[in-house]
């Protein structure tokens, strides 16, 4: 393994570092995941050398409200873990392959605890996958770029997940993945609702109409030009089930209903279970799972 100054890395760092340029970030509690044989202290000493070598670059929130956390971690205030050039580079020399993703920044205040969550999202439904041994999602990620965008966009429109589909409609989901389900073709989108909206934001037409215009159009072919699929979902990840009449009030009557999921972020922390379990929600209450194994 390469040794960098004053770190010499493991399997267990390069597939931290790995991980960190699919996901963009992860949270010290991942960290942990990846080091299932250090106690708590020297995985926080582990991560600092990895920062301290520039391998990779911590940002910690000055202020947090621990009940937004779902996860027990003694009040700490969590830390996100990105990835440098530097830390790109060695996983490019370790595995072959460069990091899809390498933030040139620090994750704002504004998005810290969203990008989290969506973070969150995309290893719970990975490791479901793992699970009943399917192949992982291809994830495209809210800051992953359209770099066959015209150039003349402004660069927040130069995103692969910013759709402007004219008449005043815009569609920017969270998260979209393409997943294989035995012989079937997913196509979700992905809202990670953090209840901080009202019910009058929620039927603007950004969050409704933009998404039947959306799916109608195929406007997802801009990320993968040979899906071709009419299992396509939305999928509406709330921090508990009580958010879900809100959402079943604002989309019952809607065209997008018949294509919506809801799905509760408790079901996340059991990831074994998240695909065969029922906890996919139709917005018209019918309890669904995403995999069925055959017998």
């Amino acid at each position: 393994m390469v040794a960098s100054q004053g770190i010499r890395t493991g399997p267990q760092d390069v597939a931290f570092l790995t991980d960190l340029g699919t996901y963009g970030s992860l949270s010290t509690e991942d960290a942990c995941d990846y080091y299932p044989e250090h106690r708590l202290n020297s995985v926080y000493k582990r991560l600092r050398l990895l920062a301290a070598n520039g391998l990779t670059r911590a940002t910690k929130l000055e202020v947090w409200k621990p009940s937004q956390s779902a996860t027990t971690n003694g009040g700490r205030i969590p830390t996100l873990h990105t990835l440098t050039d530097e830390g790109a580079r060695l996983v490019e020399l370790e595995t072959g392959e460069r990091p899809l993703r390498v933030l040139r920044s620090r994750p704002s205040a504004m998005t810290f605890y969203h990008r989290r969550q969506i973070v969150r999202v995309m290893r719970a439904l990975d490791q479901a996958a793992d699970a009943v041994g399917l192949m992982r999602p291809q994830w495209v990620m809210e800051q992953d770029v359209w770099h066959a965008s015209p150039k003349s966009l402004p660069p927040n429109q130069r995103r692969l997940l910013y759709h402007d589909l004219g008449n005043g409609l815009i569609c920017q989901p969270d998260l979209a993945c393409r997943f294989r389900i035995n012989e079937t073709e997913l196509m979700l989108l992905w809202e990670i609702d953090l209840s901080s909206e009202g019910k009058k934001q929620l039927r603007k037409a950004s969050k409704t109409d933009s998404y039947v215009a959306l799916i109608h159009r195929r406007e997802y072919r801009r990320y993968w030009p040979d899906l071709e699929t009419n299992r396509n979902h939305v999928v509406w990840v709330t921090p508990s089930r009580r958010r879900f009449a809100s959402l079943k009030e604002v989309l019952g009557q809607h065209p997008l209903a018949p294509v919506c999921r809801l799905l509760s972020a408790e079901s996340l922390t059991d990831p074994e279970t998240l695909l065969t379990s029922p906890v996919w929600e139709t917005v018209d209450g019918q309890p669904r799972a995403m995999y069925r194994p055959s017998a």
